[in-house]
């Protein structure tokens, strides 16, 4: 894994649910698309910068991939981003 992209819940009903960066957050791809309009939205950022002035809550540099040449370095093909809710067992 060498790149990966960030998004935040915005609500359906809430200015600008439409990504920062342009893209639409259309439930999430492969939930229907309808007219709920408080469905929970993502709403994508393909930078740190953007996603400050965006207001996304919890925006923190790490959370992006590195720059191409630092990246190089780290050997990031070999690697798993995990999150925590995704060892979430129910």
């Amino acid at each position: 894994m060498s790149s990966w992209r960030v998004a935040d819940h915005v609500d359906g009903g809430a200015d600008g649910a439409d990504g920062a960066d342009g893209a639409s957050g259309g439930g999430g791809g492969g939930e229907g698309g309808g007219g709920e309009g408080d469905a929970p939205r993502l709403r994508w950022h393909a930078t740190f910068d953007r996603a400050v002035e965006a207001e996304m809550p919890f925006a923190v540099p790490t959370l992006w991939p590195p720059p191409a040449a630092v990246a190089a370095g780290l050997r990031l093909e070999r690697c798993s981003r995990l999150l925590h809710h995704d060892q979430v067992r129910a």
